[in-house]
């Protein structure tokens, strides 16, 4: 059978995906790709894709159950020496900037954890419950954050998002002409 068509197997427990971890990471980096952070426990890796972001997720004995995103082509190309790249960020998706436009609309376009502005070109879409772990796209689950922001809350329970914004709206924005809370002026 000739090579290309051959179907390479995937690791198919955590551990035999983590002896590779580190030359498929450095792999992935070579081609445009970013590593990026897992948001669950049932996460294995998590990286930018062609398109979107490619998940390995895990059931709770460890053995690797899904690859999503295109992460199994990544994982093949990889173990395979076959050209792969990740996509470059180009235009924005239409619906994404309706969604956006919509989410301004009834909120403002401050961002959801800290009340700053945000802009329509860089704001991202904070998804309170995220998708991977059961949370849908219905305008109820969605509000705009800065990108920041929104990395600095990924890992968080909707209650801690919740209390993240509280704290950092409570901080006013210092100043020369403010002075710090406590310190006995009242100028």
């Amino acid at each position: 059978m000739p090579a290309q068509n051959r179907q390479v197997p995937l690791p198919s427990s955590v551990q035999a995906f983590d002896k590779r971890r580190v030359a498929f990471e450095a792999w992935l980096l070579e081609r445009g790709s970013a590593i990026k952070q897992i948001t669950n426990p049932y996460e294995v890796s998590r990286f930018m894709g062609v398109d979107t972001d490619c998940i390995v997720y895990r059931k709770a004995n460890n053995v690797i159950s899904h690859w999503s995103g295109g992460a199994a082509e990544a994982y093949r190309a990889f173990l395979d020496g076959a050209p792969w790249r990740a996509g470059a960020r180009g235009k924005r998706d239409p619906k994404r900037t309706n969604v956006v436009l919509s989410l301004a609309r009834r909120d403002g376009w401050a961002c959801v954890f800290c009340g700053r502005a945000t802009e329509i070109e860089t704001v991202t879409i904070e998804h309170f419950v995220p998708i991977t772990s059961g949370g849908t796209s219905h305008m109820a689950n969605l509000s705009l954050a800065h990108k920041d922001c929104n990395a600095e809350a990924s890992h968080l329970s909707v209650r801690e998002k919740i209390e993240m914004a509280v704290r950092n709206r409570r901080m006013p924005a210092m100043d020369a002409e403010t002075p710090p809370p406590g310190s006995g002026r009242l100028d």
